[in-house]
């Protein structure tokens, strides 16, 4: 696609067969049945210039065309080989929230090389040459290939250790104070900022306010500190916020929240005691500890606390004590989390100025280009 930058560059191929297009799903199973015995591109190529011909008989044909190994093609294709590959790129790609095809990520960033009146060609040119600029302090620890790209799409945006408020355990006279205590946390104890989060792990907006409270706290690793306070809304879901609790106490909270969050509509005690077993934790201590009065304690001291704020529902957050909302997306607790790290003197140009990259699995996927490149452009694209 671009001659101006050779060696610098490489390309991943993932699979997005949209719903409504019904012979795409098959089309990439083929694609990958045809990457197999090493013809991923010829036959990437083929298809995209046949996309009204995806019929299995025209499949089968474009192979001939190559010259593979028919018995194996057609076998793949008959048994469904390559069928949870392309699933799997689905799952991935919409974890990473993408809707529609063509959609790009250059080392982790959404970029837009579709469209009408977007020539694909000069926007990947001016993304490299600004992407390679941006990564030659990261290129210095020597990393190539996967192991860079996910060092550095792991990275936040904005500056390294900013000098903010000397007095940074100042609290604000005019909103009540949120005492942390032993609530799990995420980030430097002694960040500027510190946002504070009620939630339940039944709830679907605390669901989605999850995902996106991970992305800030990422993004602003070293400036925000994420405390988690339980709020259940009913008296069933104490036992919810008791099991987290209970791997907070192995250490292991965050990962147990996501677990919680990604499967609400399993947590019976069986589904609870299953996640602590798939996080290795100490089955007898999780059962005791989820159990225990003091557990149970608690979370009623989180949810009083809760209702000492006037709390009505979940999720709701506060920033340096003072009151945001539920907040919903990432703009919005950009746009807040900004404006009090600019009162405490960070400068507004080293904030992030979006969500943090996001990290896509490229293992056995598609790819031209060098292996080593230091950017990385991931397609998600669909046949049809």
């Amino acid at each position: 696609m671009v001659k101006k930058y050779p060696g610098q560059f490489r390309v991943v191929f993932k699979h997005f067969p949209l719903d409504f297009h019904k012979k795409a799903h098959l089309a990439s199973q083929a694609a990958l049945a045809a990457g197999a015995q090493g013809k991923f591109w010829e036959y990437h190529d083929i298809i995209f210039a046949n996309q009204q011909k995806l019929d299995r008989k025209d499949l089968d044909s474009y192979a001939k065309k190559l010259k593979l190994d028919m018995k194996k093609f057609k076998a793949a294709l008959d048994k469904k080989k390559y069928a949870a590959a392309v699933d799997k790129d689905l799952e991935i790609g919409k974890s990473v929230k993408v809707g529609g095809t063509p959609t790009s990520f250059l080392n982790g960033r959404k970029v837009n090389l579709g469209g009408k009146g977007v020539k694909p060609k000069d926007v990947v040119e001016g993304l490299i040459k600004d992407e390679l600029e941006r990564i030659k302090d990261a290129e210095k620890k020597d990393l190539k290939g996967d192991k860079f790209y996910y060092e550095y799409v792991g990275k936040p945006d904005g500056m390294d250790d900013g000098k903010g408020d000397k007095d940074k355990k100042k609290k604000e006279k005019e909103y009540k104070y949120i005492a942390v205590g032993d609530a799990p946390t995420k980030g430097d104890d002694d960040a500027p900022v510190t946002l504070v989060e009620f939630s339940d792990f039944t709830c679907g907006f605390c669901s989605g306010a999850a995902k996106t409270v991970n992305q800030v706290a990422k993004a602003y690793k070293g400036k925000v500190r994420v405390v988690f306070k339980n709020y259940p809304l009913s008296q069933a879901n104490y036992d919810i916020a008791q099991a987290a609790l209970a791997a907070h106490q192995q250490g292991k909270f965050w990962e147990y929240h996501d677990l919680l969050f990604n499967n609400q509509k399993k947590v019976d005690r069986e589904s609870l005691i299953g996640y602590a077993k798939q996080l290795d934790l100490d089955l007898a201590l999780f059962k005791q500890t989820m159990d225990a009065p003091a557990t149970k304690a608690h979370v009623e001291a989180d949810q009083k606390q809760g209702r000492d704020l006037g709390l009505q529902g979940t999720p709701m957050f506060y920033l340096n004590n003072r009151p945001l909302g539920a907040m919903q997306g990432f703009e919005a607790f950009q746009k807040e989390l900004n404006k009090e790290l600019v009162k405490k003197g960070f400068k507004k140009e080293d904030l992030p100025s979006g969500p943090p990259p996001v990290e896509i699995a490229m293992k056995g996927v598609p790819f031209k280009g060098p292996e080593k490149a230091p950017v990385t452009i991931v397609e998600y694209s669909d046949f049809e």
